[in-house]
């Protein structure tokens, strides 16, 4: 059975140096006494150069042939284990890099957890069903990997040409994430908002545009997504909804009905998503350090370097 290709993700951050452009109209000094006291300089402002220096790491550039059969390794092995066993085997016999699985965090968990919730549903081969998805963050997460804002804000961009919603995170332009719409339809939001303090999630709030006539709708605080899979007119549809006292609705505060009737939460099943078999993966090279500079404590230090990828590993198939 042959693998996906391997993409490798690696991000490495460019520190801006300010420099300040001044006018100097004090006098020439030619010697130890100065006839006249000298005149302020004139600041005409600050600008940045990006990137300011260039310096050279002794980084083997080889270490991605190592992870990528070390990859391998691990794809053979989950044939008969699962996947986290495969990479402890990995982290015992390697002496040059440490693999983790799972290492998403702040930032990138809030967005990549919302997205595949949304890729999910749409490849679910069910239908008129609810997807549902919890929506939390850890205060290990926030005191640790979420840089020191109050909130998110997920940007959603519909392309019906291409099939695909594109979202980011405006704090952090880097991180992107398309999802693949089928052509699929509905009630989408523009806006995704999560708010939150020292302690944890404080609001969550999803807004939406109604083109036609430019109509903003929202649903929040809010604690849990909601998703109505169903067919119209022969077309299939996703609809982000809420529930309101056990009675399904639209954005427009407007019921959902089926037959002129208002649909109950109840009354419907939880879509049967499959497991698409995408697997995260951190390496970090062992004593080996890179001045960085980070957003998340707004420092420049040596710090650990780490590749980050998402790679297919085949379902096992039963003889």
């Amino acid at each position: 059975m042959e693998t996906r290709d391997l993409v490798l993700l690696m991000t490495i951050p460019i520190i801006l140096i300010s420099l300040i452009i001044y006018t100097d109209t004090g006098p020439a000094i030619t010697g130890t006494v100065v006839h006249e006291p000298a005149k302020e300089s004139n600041i005409l402002g600050t600008y940045s150069i990006n990137p300011s220096f260039k310096a050279k790491e002794n980084y083997d550039l080889t270490d991605y042939n190592k992870i990528r059969n070390s990859f391998d390794i691990i794809s053979n092995c989950a044939q008969s284990k699962d996947v986290q066993s495969c990479i402890n085997d990995i982290n015992a016999n390697d002496n040059f890099f440490t693999w983790s699985l799972g290492c998403d965090k702040g930032a990138e968990k809030v967005l990549y957890g919302f997205a595949e919730f949304l890729q999910q549903c749409i490849d679910s081969e069910e239908n008129n069903c609810l997807c549902r998805k919890k929506i939390d963050i850890t205060k290990e997460d926030i005191q640790s990997h979420i840089a020191p804002y109050n909130e998110y804000r997920i940007s959603l961009t519909e392309n019906a040409a291409l099939k695909r919603i594109y979202m980011s995170i405006q704090e952090f332009p880097s991180l992107s994430y398309s999802v693949k719409t089928r052509g699929i339809s509905g009630w989408m939001p523009k806006i995704v908002t999560l708010g939150y303090s020292l302690d944890g999630l404080t609001s969550y709030n999803i807004f939406f545009i109604n083109e036609i006539g430019d109509t903003k709708y929202s649903f929040g605080p809010i604690r849990q997504v909601i998703i109505y899979k169903h067919n119209l007119n022969g077309a299939q549809v996703i609809d982000f909804v809420d529930d309101d006292a056990g009675i399904l609705i639209y954005p427009n505060r407007k019921p959902v009905t089926e037959n002129d009737k208002q649909i109950e939460t109840a009354s419907l099943k939880e879509c049967q998503t499959k497991p698409d078999n995408i697997y995260k993966f951190c390496v970090t090279k062992k004593d080996y350090k890179i001045m960085a500079y980070d957003k998340i404590d707004g420092q420049v230090k040596e710090r650990n370097f780490t590749v980050k990828f998402a790679a297919y590993i085949p379902p096992v198939i039963n003889p």
